[in-house]
């Protein structure tokens, strides 16, 4: 197992190593990027655009299509309700990155940050009320329980994000990556926070 993955780093290094130099972060330079990306209870898929301002900043804008599922658990008196979710949202960011390290002349990795915008759709899949006995004993007459209470609201969600994105040169067109990202939304009624991981690959232009 240590020797398979010394190989594997040593054939990095050589990759790195090779005569054949590629252009990188030229002024004026222009990508198209596509990744796929994880977190804990979604996966997501981005296409995005990106040009280098100079030879250390470049700017980005992401599009991403967000799905998955989660839960909830709500008290709506005398009810207490547990409810299962399917969700679909599009996000929208915009980054400015810093490159920081430069490795072997095709390894980059960058700081950025920049604004996020949100719109969510969430669909109850499952809805599990009961009534809560303590609030019972004080109630004349029992309402039906109203689903349309405990569904998300479709919005707008407004935030900002912090990023790592580590770029690898395979040539002059094609440059593989590698990106965490944290986002906080100022409102949701989704998620207060993301995280995503994500690899992907860009077009360099």
């Amino acid at each position: 197992m240590k020797q398979s993955h010394l190989l594997s780093c040593l054939f990095i290094f050589c990759i790195s190593l090779t005569a054949a130099q590629a252009q990188h972060h030229f002024q004026g330079l222009k990508g198209i990027t596509a990744e796929y990306g994880i977190s804990r209870k979604s996966d997501f898929y981005s296409l995005g655009y990106q040009s280098f301002l100079s030879d250390r900043f470049q700017f980005e804008i992401t599009g991403t299509y967000r799905q998955g599922s989660f839960s909830d658990f709500i008290r709506i008196a005398p009810y207490r309700a547990a409810a299962s979710y399917t969700l679909h949202q599009m996000i929208l960011s915009e980054t400015i990155d810093y490159t920081f390290a430069k490795l072997f002349n095709r390894l980059y990795i960058n700081l950025g940050a920049g604004l996020t915008q949100a719109y969510g759709r969430a669909k109850a899949s499952a809805i599990y009320p009961a009534l809560d006995s303590a609030l019972v004993e004080n109630m004349d007459h029992i309402p039906e329980f109203d689903q349309t209470a405990i569904r998300p609201q479709n919005k707008i969600s407004l935030g900002g994000h912090a990023s790592i994105l580590t770029e690898l040169y395979l040539g002059r067109y094609l440059t593989l990556l590698f990106r965490y990202r944290y986002t906080y939304f100022l409102k949701s009624d989704i998620d207060k926070t993301l995280q995503q991981t994500s690899i992907g690959i860009r077009i360099n232009l």
